[in-house]
């Protein structure tokens, strides 16, 4: 998914906003984290919700996500890790979901 197209400008944007490395290190381990937790929650929302309707409920989780990390870039230092950890586990979770769901 675009998460391999943000990876590279994300180092340069933290740098222009004098961003930690250590916070840029949050900022990248949000996806794996929380791809990892919505791939084990799949399973009670696949029954209860259907597989058209978790995959459709993914889509719009990761669009969601992608806008609030492209907003993001006009914010400064703190407010930009916040929304970019926010946006990053956002986005982690839906597509953890989504990979598992797609799975057949």
């Amino acid at each position: 998914m675009p998460y391999g197209l943000i990876i590279p400008f994300l180092p340069i944007l933290a740098e222009e906003k004098a961003v930690s490395v250590w916070d840029l290190g949050v900022v990248f381990a949000a996806y794996p984290f929380m791809g990892m937790i919505g791939a084990s929650i799949v399973g009670n929302s696949l029954y209860r919700l259907g597989r058209r309707n978790t995959l459709s409920a993914c889509f719009l989780l990761t669009s969601v996500a992608f806008l609030a990390s492209a907003l993001s870039t006009s914010m400064a230092g703190s407010h930009f890790v916040i929304a970019n950890i926010i946006s990053r586990g956002v986005c982690g979770l839906a597509e953890g979901v989504f990979f598992t769901v797609g799975k057949r």
